[in-house]
């Protein structure tokens, strides 16, 4: 059997569990109606080394970098990753799924979706009160101009001035609100 890739997405979970290691990875991409099945099941029964394999897949879980899986034989799988060398499970038997998006999935993409909308109303909220704080200082800046201009003759170099740093200051206005 020729080596092919049959996955690529992010290691999301894997529990040791009846004398084997199941694996979860997604594409980690939240499409609603996906073409293709968005979650691989690896299951890897009787694998050599477990307590090995659980180690680097462990590593590969907290790099939380994005991950290719390729089928060597019927009872090999790799998962190439930004550690040094790929994962290699080897087991008796390894059996493979892809799935469609559970409960879990939809929860974990609200959660996601309500700490983004969070994050940018936050972001929006600063946004809004530096504007607010560059408004006021530039109608007072305004204010002080306005004064100087006056103090001086039309058409001598201060006025002219001053006018000119006015209309400025007004062109900032207009593009702040």
């Amino acid at each position: 059997m020729a080596s092919r890739y049959i996955f690529e997405g992010f290691l999301e979970r894997f529990e040791t569990k009846n004398e084997g290691v199941e694996i979860r990875l997604s594409t980690g991409q939240f499409d609603p109606a996906p073409r293709e099945a968005p979650i691989l099941y690896i299951y890897a029964k009787h694998p050599e080394n477990i307590a090995a394999l659980a180690t680097e897949l462990n590593a590969i879980l907290l790099e939380d970098d994005y991950v290719y899986v390729e089928e060597i034989a019927e009872s090999e799988i790799l998962i190439h990753s930004n550690l040094e060398t790929p994962t290699i499970i080897t087991a008796r038997e390894i059996t493979t799924r892809l799935e469609n998006y559970e409960a879990c999935d939809f929860e974990f993409l609200a959660y996601k979706n309500y700490a983004l909308a969070m994050q940018y109303h936050e972001a929006q909220s600063k946004a809004n009160e530096k504007i607010h704080v560059a408004l006021q200082l530039s109608h007072n800046q305004m204010q002080r101009l306005a004064v100087k201009c006056n103090l001086h003759e039309t058409g001598s170099t201060p006025h002219t001035l001053y006018a000119q740093q006015l209309l400025f200051l007004q062109r900032i206005v207009e593009a702040l609100k």
